[in-house]
């Protein structure tokens, strides 16, 4: 894929780290694409009695805004589908399986973790925590109020909020990130099962690796934060279908292997975006590899870039090209690489659909400001549709082309990004099956066209 790419992003990570600790730098952002979401936080308050012991009771539901300047304070980061989240942080929705998953299986396990560590005040706070969860009364109370205030969310909101808990000690709020076994928990995550995974070992030594091409003493076959293939089933490994030697097929350092899941979690955070509905990371490089001033340059702008208000949010059209827009107005001192992706919602395997690679600035002002002008400027566009009860110019946007092209979309948009002419009979084509697929529902032409424009 683009190791090699993410390696050198997370370089730059490591180099900027300044007072961050590395545990911050594995926390991710829920919601990347979105500015602002909500986070539902059920609050629970501990205090000392007389005996110096904590007594646990629950306070609210308390609907947080979370946004890039405050995310990490709820130390989200991604887990597995039946395990539940690395922390006690998810996704909101199916409120009876998450929080029994939080109790039943995260708390039991965090408690189980401290009660053979030095951290005697947390094992004491958050063994109390799950002493008042273990109660049934108590474990509906907190339940049926997440319920409640789940109903009673837009649908939008439902699919983009998440689900966390805060302790409230002594008058204190004390968020996740707060708690130094959260810490050590995200630092191990970020680092963890490098060689280990699936009870067994699969570890080279004093070989080449496959990202920075150097021999190093150790070599981990489980180290990529990416999964491209699973390999939980034996079958699935090369090397006498052996697990233990899968890091002949990806040998990772261990240094390779940090800066991997930093530069990573950086993209993903910061570099990700959907282009129409396609979930894509947008990987800045150098014209020279080695030009690490220049990629940390060029990572940050665009990173501001993705964090600019979009001119209409409630239009994809503009919101999708608006970015587009603003990466044309830069320099080419650097190009990009786009990686269209799927992933596996169960195994989170990562398909790679479509990789546009060495595409430099001037190509998005060619094909999202000049193209579009040229073509906006034809007067058979001009005050062509009625929007919101006003005659309005039709504007070309990418959703067009989706429309007429959605089965092969990826093709498209390999084609518009490296200038390949689309052929006329393709073209008519699939302008004709869509259009005659519409009418036969009863939908009229004009529809179909100002659905296009306003997708």
């Amino acid at each position: 894929m683009q190791d090699k790419a993410f390696v050198q992003i997370g370089k730059i990570v490591l180099r900027n780290l300044g007072d961050k600790k590395p545990y911050q730098l594995f926390i991710q952002n829920m919601f990347p694409e979105k500015d602002n979401y909500l986070m539902i936080v059920a609050v629970f308050n501990l205090t000392k009695d007389e005996d110096q012991n904590y007594d646990c009771s629950f306070v609210k539901i308390d609907p947080q805004n979370v946004s890039t300047l405050n995310y990490e304070k709820y130390a989200y980061r991604k887990g597995s589908a039946r395990g539940g989240d690395i922390t006690f942080t998810t996704k909101f929705g199916d409120i009876e399986k998450k929080f029994r998953t939080l109790v039943d299986n995260q708390l039991k396990t965090l408690v189980n973790k401290l009660s053979s560590s030095e951290l005697a005040k947390e094992a004491h706070l958050f063994n109390k925590l799950m002493e008042f969860l273990s109660i049934k009364d108590n474990f509906d109370l907190v339940k049926n109020e997440l319920s409640a205030h789940y109903e009673s969310l837009e649908k939008e909101h439902k699919n983009t909020s998440g689900l966390s808990i805060m302790l409230n000690i002594n008058g204190i709020d004390t968020y996740l990130a707060d708690f130094e076994i959260i810490q050590q928990i995200l630092n191990a995550s970020g680092t963890e099962e490098k060689s280990e995974k699936y009870g067994v070992v699969s570890e080279g030594k004093n070989q080449s690796c496959s990202i920075c091409c150097e021999k190093k003493p150790i070599l981990h076959g489980f180290a990529s934060p990416f999964k491209y293939a699973t390999v939980d089933k034996p079958g699935m490994v090369s090397g006498f279908f052996k697990q233990e030697n899968n890091w002949k097929n990806y040998p990772i350092c261990t240094d390779c292997s940090l800066a991997f899941e930093l530069g990573r979690s950086f993209v993903t955070s910061n570099l990700s975006g959907y282009f129409y509905g396609k979930a894509y990371y947008c990987i800045p490089k150098t014209l020279i590899s080695t030009d690490l001033a220049g990629l940390d340059t060029a990572t940050f702008r665009l990173s501001d870039l993705y964090k600019k208000p979009v001119e209409d949010a409630n239009k994809i059209a503009f919101k999708e090209d608006s970015l587009q827009k603003l990466i044309a107005k830069e320099l080419d001192y650097f190009n990009i690489n786009l990686l269209f992706y799927e992933e596996n919602p169960t195994t989170k395997a990562i398909k790679i659909k479509l990789l546009l690679e060495e595409i430099v600035p001037s190509r998005f002002k060619y094909l999202f400001v000049d193209i579009p002008e040229k073509i906006n400027n034809n007067p058979i566009y001009f005050k062509s549709i009625i929007e919101e009860k006003k005659i309005v110019d039709l504007k070309f946007n990418f959703g067009i082309l989706k429309l007429f092209f959605d089965n092969n979309f990826y093709e498209i948009i390999h084609d518009v990004f490296t200038l390949q002419p689309i052929s006329e009979e393709s073209l008519y084509t699939s302008i004709t099956n869509v259009l005659l697929s519409k009418l036969n529902k009863g939908e009229s032409v004009y529809h179909v066209v100002l659905k296009a424009h306003l997708i």
